[in-house]
């Protein structure tokens, strides 16, 4: 059943990520945020190469738009904080960068889509460390409904994985639960309550 409307929901997954990444973007104009353009870069470059070693490898595949947005939004979102010269760089953060490239060079080395895809969830993580750490003790500067309609966006990803195999499932569910973190941390509540301690 879910098979019949697959292209269906993949595409409406890609409409409420780019949304969300749009949200996000103009948020980033209007200087309501400031993301760390290394995290965000890195998650571009990462998801590209996550995305091309899946295509390369089983094809194109409608559950691949939510890698193909990520992908697309994280480059335009890193782009629109530079142009904007609203973002954040701490030293740390080249580490966690050096970190992430190094999970690249395991990709390299071993040519394999399933361990690509588990070396850029891991570097993907320790990428997102700095947007993590800045959502934790200051959620406003992440604060965004950008999180809430992305947590949609994979939801019905993953909806479309259904009866594939892991690796489809695999990026869709971390990013959910990325999502998930992030819309926590950065909840109105969350915020009053860092606000007052």
């Amino acid at each position: 059943m879910l098979e019949d409307y697959s292209f269906l929901l993949n595409i409406l997954a890609g409409i409420f990520l780019g949304s969300a990444q749009m949200i996000y973007i103009l948020q980033v104009i209007k200087k309501s945020v400031k993301p760390s353009v290394i995290t965000w870069s890195g998650w571009s470059i990462l998801v590209g190469v996550a995305l091309l070693s899946q295509i390369i490898e089983f094809g194109w595949n409608w559950t691949l738009v939510g890698h193909l947005f990520s992908a697309l939004g994280c480059t335009f979102i890193a782009l629109f904080a530079l142009l904007s010269k609203n973002y954040t760089i701490y030293k740390k953060d080249w580490v966690y960068l050096l970190l992430g490239v190094s999970c690249i060079l395991l990709y390299v080395i071993s040519s394999n889509a399933l361990l690509t895809t588990l070396f850029v969830i891991l570097a993907d993580f320790i990428l997102g460390i700095p947007t993590f750490i800045k959502a934790i003790k200051n959620p406003v500067t992440e604060k965004s409904k950008g999180w809430n309609i992305a947590i949609i966006s994979w939801i019905l990803t993953i909806l479309t994985c259904y009866q594939k195999e892991l690796i489809y499932f695999l990026f869709p569910f971390y990013c959910l639960f990325f999502n998930m973190f992030m819309s926590y941390f950065t909840s109105g509540r969350r915020i009053r309550k860092v606000e007052l301690s």
